[in-house]
């Protein structure tokens, strides 16, 4: 999303009509400003929207299958990883 807005925001320093704001189309150097104050807006709807849509997932999916959250202790998982073949090499 800051990557659109900024590109938004420097299109419409170049005279592009791509930030509208109260219905008017804002060009060169409020444009840009214009795009930069809108930014944090639409991150945060953006952001909202994403997690509701990941809770609205997760709690359809756990009406299928069960979810099963496991920890393990550190001291386990190093122990588990030492035991793997050594002889695997990566390039």
């Amino acid at each position: 999303m800051g990557l659109f807005c900024l590109f938004c925001g420097i299109a419409s320093a170049f005279g592009a009509a791509t930030v509208t704001f109260n219905g008017e189309y804002q060009t060169g150097w409020q444009g840009l400003i214009a795009a930069l104050i809108m930014f944090p807006f639409f991150v945060v709807i953006f952001t909202c929207c994403m997690w509701v849509g990941a809770a609205l997932g997760l709690w359809m999916f756990s009406w299928f299958r069960e979810i099963e959250i496991e920890l393990v202790d550190a001291k386990v998982m190093n122990h588990l990883n030492s035991d793997q073949d050594d002889g695997i090499e990566f390039r």
